[in-house]
């Protein structure tokens, strides 16, 4: 049974359509390599042809899909240099805002990280994607925030934002669980501390760690 939802009863069908398929790649309902046609989706999400063609083409111009004549269409897969490039670079920014982030905390703050991790303590890789991922993003974001550098943050979350990177994540965040929750302990024993300079090393090599595992991923050798 769908819910009701007003805000998707006043768009386009095409509207809807881009919304929903997005939402299928974010959650892992499309997986990195799958081909999937349109005659699927219109089935999945209960529209014509028409509005998921426009949506599909949409998505294609954004970089997002690739759409396959007489075939279907596919999550685009990144270069791998670029990959490579970016996670390197959101590796230093992140490590120089959990630097400033150490410098500014509060027990307040502390409190809040240790909340955060807790809960994602209880989290394994049978746990929901959406929830294991909640928690993650929770933790990183509000470090990004305590180190109360705008510009800094806007470069980050430009990271972040990346749907394709965040759709090939998706398994790879469930498997990973324990070992986050163990560096962010790590990183949160040195807010406690007011170690700030290693809080940034183990923000560095928490994410660089990350980065090797993630390229590691069979999804990267189709």
């Amino acid at each position: 049974m769908q819910i009701y939802d007003p805000y998707l009863q006043n768009l386009r069908k095409t509207d809807i359509a881009y919304i929903k398929i997005k939402d299928m790649i974010l959650n892992g309902e499309i997986k990195p390599g799958e081909i999937i046609s349109s005659y699927k989706l219109s089935e999945c999400i209960k529209l014509t042809r028409t509005p998921i063609t426009n949506a599909l083409k949409k998505l294609e111009q954004e970089g997002i899909i690739e759409i396959i004549p007489q075939v279907g269409c596919t999550i685009k897969m990144p270069d791998l240099n670029t990959i490579m490039e970016d996670m390197k670079i959101r590796a230093c920014l992140e490590a120089l805002a959990c630097e400033m982030a150490c410098k500014n905390a509060t027990l307040d703050d502390i409190n809040e990280l240790n909340l955060i991790i807790q809960e994602n303590e209880k989290c394994d890789e049978n746990s929901l994607f959406n929830t294991n991922s909640k928690y993650n993003e929770m933790f990183h974001y509000k470090i990004i925030e305590m180190a109360n550098m705008p510009n800094l943050k806007n470069m980050i979350l430009s990271f972040w934002n990346n749907i394709i990177y965040r759709a090939i994540s998706v398994d790879f965040v469930n498997e990973r669980v324990e070992i986050s929750v163990t560096e962010h302990k790590k990183i949160l024993e040195a807010f406690e501390n007011k170690d700030c300079s290693l809080a940034r090393t183990l923000m560095e090599s928490h994410l660089k760690k990350c980065s090797d595992d993630y390229l590691k991923k069979d999804v990267f050798e189709l």
